[in-house]
């Protein structure tokens, strides 16, 4: 009869020791929940500032896109307006031919004059045509300043996205290690407690 109390006394003890150990592993299995689920919301919200650098990306190259087009209107304008301008030179200068041929036929003063006149015309005109070429080698320069920073720019959310794409791995290799690890510690709970 004592050996069959003693026998119920130690049994009883073993199941509050199992008792114990399961409440212990239930709230282990508790932490590792909120924990996954913390590392869940920072896997999403690494994930959403991802995809807002591959949008802000594919933005810029869009930008440059806008402004080489732009910048083709603008060159295509300028190339228009200087077609128009030599034709106004080739007619104001042939209308002055006219006028030379009609002159000679009058003074050789009035001669020199036109002569003169025409000079001053030519320079003018060539001084017009330098400043339109130095322009046009200035907008082309700001052109490739621009495609040089919007390229700094593209390296430099692509080194980001990497960087990203790093941590991401690594996250997912905690929760795999941390999932494994509730699994076995669901399984095999650790010596003494079983």
């Amino acid at each position: 009869m004592k050996e069959e109390r003693n026998f119920l006394e130690l049994l009883e003890q073993e199941v509050d020791a199992y008792r114990k150990s399961l409440r212990q592993a239930l709230k282990v299995s508790e932490e590792l929940a909120g924990i996954l689920e913390a590392a869940k919301k920072t896997y999403q919200s690494l994930e959403e500032r991802l995809q807002g650098l591959q949008e802000l990306v594919a933005r810029g190259g869009e930008d440059l896109d806008r402004f080489r087009q732009e910048w083709e209107e603008s060159r295509r304008g300028i190339e228009e307006w200087r077609r128009k301008l030599e034709e106004q030179v080739l007619e104001h200068l042939k209308e002055s031919q006219n006028r030379l041929s009609e002159i000679q036929h009058l003074t050789f003063k009035r001669l020199d004059r036109v002569e003169d006149q025409l000079g001053q015309q030519k320079a003018e005109l060539e001084g017009r045509m330098k400043g339109l070429e130095d322009r046009m080698d200035e907008v082309g320069q700001q052109v490739n300043h621009m495609e040089q920073k919007l390229l700094a720019r593209h390296l430099e959310m692509m080194r980001k996205i990497t960087g990203l794409q790093r941590q991401i791995f690594i996250l997912g290799g905690i929760l795999g290690f941390l999932a494994l690890g509730a699994y076995f510690l669901g399984r095999y709970p650790p010596f003494g407690y079983s």
